[in-house]
């Protein structure tokens, strides 16, 4: 695992519309390398327009979301895509092509940003799979995978390019409790194994005590973050009502 402590994310001042409604402002926080950062809050307070914005999937109306040195949202479309492609995503749906098997899914960021042959790839998508302990099941098509094996598929598909951050948007939704539970462990396993930096958008209030290492809460009402602590001195020490609230609900 990668020592935490110095900054693998930076946010400053950024605030986020969705129309002319505005659901965020003056956002300010850092996400440390080797952490797991979980982004939390009532449902619609805009924790998944934050991630998408984040990663560039979202317009934001100010502000700036530097990774390293680089300003990601400021710099030139070829840097900004060069950037993304140290990212790895997992959708909340999964989002695995239906038409193609978990090998193919896999081998498609390689084929489109690498150079590797036919036959690294395969073996690549191999080893992806067997991180996420789906060895043998290269040939599989998405629809023949439970809920919890598709999520892991997905996951081995983020991993294809190596990302140094990974982003998560409710990793655990619709999963039953054993599910999810195994895929917390998974999680950090990649984590400690990895030294990956982790980003997620989560509700699940047992795989947040269970997983992250700090929570940014955002609050709905006054539409901006209230609050950044571990989870569970949140819970015991929440600095306001709503905090309060979400954390003992």
């Amino acid at each position: 695992m990668t020592e935490p402590g110095t900054t693998a994310i930076c946010v400053e001042h950024l605030d986020l519309q969705f129309g002319e409604t505005v659901l965020l402002r003056d956002l300010d926080f850092g996400v440390r390398k080797g952490e797991v950062f979980a982004i939390v809050g009532a449902s619609g307070c805009g924790k998944s327009t934050l991630m998408r914005a984040m990663i560039g999937l979202h317009p934001v109306q100010r502000g700036r979301v530097w990774y390293g040195e680089t300003s990601f949202l400021e710099v030139e479309p070829s840097a900004r895509r060069a950037c993304q492609r140290r990212f790895g995503v997992l959708y909340q749906s999964g989002a695995l092509w239906s038409s193609l098997t978990l090998a193919e899914n896999i081998a498609l960021p390689l084929r489109y940003y690498t150079d590797y042959t036919e036959k690294q790839i395969r073996l690549i998508a191999s080893y992806k799979l067997s991180l996420v302990g789906l060895a043998g099941k290269e040939d599989v098509l998405p629809a023949e995978l439970s809920g919890g094996m598709k999520k892991r598929g997905a996951l081995a598909r983020a991993l294809a390019l190596d990302p140094e951050i990974l982003f998560f948007d409710e990793p655990q939704a619709g999963l039953d409790p054993a599910t999810s539970s195994r895929l917390d462990q998974l999680i950090l396993q990649l984590r400690d194994s990895l030294g990956t930096t982790l980003v997620l958008v989560s509700h699940e209030l047992r795989s947040l005590y269970a997983i992250a290492d700090r929570a940014l809460f955002l609050d709905k009402e006054e539409g901006r973050a209230t609050a950044l602590a571990p989870p569970r001195q949140l819970r015991d020490e929440p600095p306001n009502e709503a905090v309060g609230t979400f954390f003992l609900s």
